[in-house]
């Protein structure tokens, strides 16, 4: 039998590979059966052949190194086995027994011509024993087999020539069963027991000889267990060939060849039926049991490749990330699928994330449209902020700055989402993460206000996603991913791209968050004049329209009409309202260009319509130090 390469793949095709086909036989076969489906995947960011293009993929980063349908080849398998049994016996065995007195001498022959062929290619069972995080299942084949050996007997002297046909049958039934644990290694032991392999069970089906197992008469139905080889199964003593037929000879001669056709007889048919068990056990053995002990080459793969742009491997991370490797299986009747899944433990280990916080002293404010089908916003001109931090500089900026950015740790892809309903549900980001304090005293510069932080009680190595939250409330729009390592005593951070931030005070790596505000040009309008955005902002004024009931979204700079078919009355409104209509055409035609970007997709964690967006996250902003 061919042995495939020894990885965990190989394990899960082991698994698969008990799956049936209907073979080609001459008699009725058994109705066609499908055939197991295995699957093996790996979900997790930076393996050599997914590293991830953003760190907004690593919660769907995933790759297939194995997907396949397999099946035992009965036809193949039949005609092999038929081969080897037949070249266990002669096809012609033959002898003369010499008569001493005045008698003839007697001529034997048997010709012997076996056929085996299976009659039961029974559906694997495939039973996933206990949590996905096991990866424990147990398979369970049952089959049959036939063999049929048919004998012409043949004696003769000088007086007279004897033929005798003879036909005989044997069904025998196999079951055999393994678990089978996957994870950290490959180990396969007999059900209810600790003995390694596959636990085999033979029956006597169906016969027309007699056989003994030990010298005891075996009945039909009789269940025998892992023997073959070790325990004599014979037939009973007394032939069944040819009976009184030679005694019409009547003599010493006829009696003795007759003793020998018997034995030989029975001697050919135990080798065969020997023959006949051994491959149903070879069967089992090869396509069900497992013969690789350890499964590391998965591990290997996920934990030795160099993350972009850190330079260091998961391994490498290991415990930094307090990282490890958990294969998920999941087993119904008819498939295998597993799932090696990066987990991060999440716990502190002395990481922290250094930075800065710029509170903008102006910030835009944005209406927000949405009638007729179109939505967008458009941005209404800087106005005043955080002026309340003008009297507050040069205080401790723990005394001043309350306001938080929410942070969360990425601990790993969920089982779940890989393997389906049937797998372990494990959170992909943690709650909040670590612990933020505002540090230094408040400074002040043309554009902003600022203020240090460091974010501490993180693992040594981290994959973060930080976003504005109560910031917003201030001007300050961010969500956004990094990874921050800590090596040799210095906080080094990559943005989402995994390219590293510039170093700030102390050779610490600096996350810049907000900065100097601006109006971009909206998500509709394509900009406005000033004059335009003056005109848009009177229209808007709650005294000039106090039907339209404007408001802003608490903690917000965006202000959202109640009744926006007061404001169509106004000229600039429908001017700005034309505008998104040909701006949104014109998006529609340049997606139908080939290669063009589709309308509506953002890069994940975009700014969302109508928020304030000062420079979010700046990392080479000047004065980042």
């Amino acid at each position: 039998m061919h042995r495939p390469s020894k990885l965990l793949a190989t394990a899960a095709l082991m698994l698969g590979s008990v799956s049936l086909a209907t073979p080609q036989v001459a008699l009725a076969a058994p109705p066609a059966e499908s055939p197991v489906t295995v699957s093996v995947q790996i979900r997790a960011p930076f393996t050599s052949s997914s590293s991830p293009k953003s760190l907004w993929t690593v919660e769907l980063d995933g790759r297939y190194p194995f997907a396949k349908d397999f099946k035992i080849p009965y036809a193949t398998l039949e005609s092999e086995i038929d081969r080897l049994i037949d070249e266990q016996i002669p096809n012609n065995v033959y002898g003369t027994e010499v008569c001493s007195d005045p008698c003839p001498d007697v001529e034997w022959r048997i010709k012997l011509n076996p056929k085996f062929r299976f009659t039961k290619k029974g559906q694997p069972k495939l039973t996933q024993i206990g949590s996905s995080g096991q990866s424990k299942v147990r398979v369970e084949l049952e089959t049959e087999a036939r063999l049929d050996l048919h004998a012409d007997v043949t004696a003769e002297t000088w007086l007279d020539t004897v033929e005798v046909p003879v036909d005989v049958f044997v069904v025998v039934g196999m079951k055999a069963s393994v678990d089978i644990s996957l994870w950290p290694d490959l180990v396969a032991k007999q059900p209810g027991s600790a003995k390694s392999g596959v636990k085999l069970e033979f029956e006597l089906v169906d016969t027309d000889l007699e056989f003994d197992l030990n010298g005891t008469a075996v009945e039909l139905g009789f269940k025998w267990g892992t023997i073959i080889g070790f325990t004599p199964l014979g037939l009973l003593a007394g032939g069944p060939i040819l009976g009184p037929v030679l005694a019409i000879f009547g003599d010493a001669a006829a009696d003795a060849a007759e003793a020998k056709i018997n034995r030989e007889f029975e001697k050919q048919v135990g080798k065969m039926f020997d023959q006949q068990s051994k491959e149903l056990g070879k069967i089992a053995n090869d396509y069900i049991d497992p013969y690789i002990t350890q499964a590391n080459d998965l591990k290997d793969d996920l934990l030795d490749t160099p993350i972009p742009g850190v330079g260091k491997t998961i391994e490498g991370l290991k415990s930094d990330l307090g990282a490890d490797i958990q294969l998920h299986t999941v087993a119904t009747t008819s498939s295998v699928s597993s799932a090696a899944i990066l987990r991060l433990s999440g716990a502190a280990a002395g990481g922290k994330l250094l930075g800065k916080v710029r509170l903008p002293k102006e910030v835009c404010e944005y209406a927000s449209f949405s009638v007729g089908g179109v939505s967008g916003t458009l941005p209404l001109g800087l106005v005043p902020a955080n002026q309340d931090l003008d009297a507050k500089v040069g205080n401790n900026c723990s005394a001043v700055l309350t306001e938080t950015f929410a942070r969360k740790l990425f601990r790993g892809a969920n089982p779940r989402a890989a393997l389906g309903a049937a797998a372990e549900n494990l959170p992909t980001w943690s709650g909040t993460a670590g612990s933020l304090a505002y540090v230094g005293k408040v400074r002040e510069t043309n554009d902003w206000y600022e203020c240090d932080f460091e974010l501490t009680g993180l693992p040594k190595a981290a994959i973060l996603e930080l976003s504005a939250e109560e910031l917003e409330a201030r001007g300050i729009s961010l969500q956004n991913r990094f990874m921050a390592v800590l090596a040799a005593g210095k906080s080094r951070v990559f943005d989402d791209k995994l390219a590293p931030l510039p170093e700030g005070a102390g050779g610490n790596s600096s996350l810049v968050l907000g900065g100097k505000g601006k109006c971009g040009g909206g998500s509709s309008s394509g900009g406005l004049t000033p004059n335009k955005m003056k005109a848009l902002k009177d229209s808007l004024d709650p005294a000039k329209c106090p039907q339209c009931g404007l408001a802003k979204r608490p903690g917000s700079f965006v202000y959202e009409p109640a009744n926006m078919n007061a404001l169509l009355s106004t000229p600039i409104v429908k001017e700005v309202l034309a505008r998104m209509k040909q701006n949104k055409a014109k998006v529609k035609n340049q997606a139908a260009k080939p290669g063009a970007a589709k309308p509506g997709v953002a890069k994940p964690g975009a700014a969302k319509p109508g928020a304030v967006n000062p420079g979010a996250v700046n990392p080479g902003a000047a004065n980042g130090h």
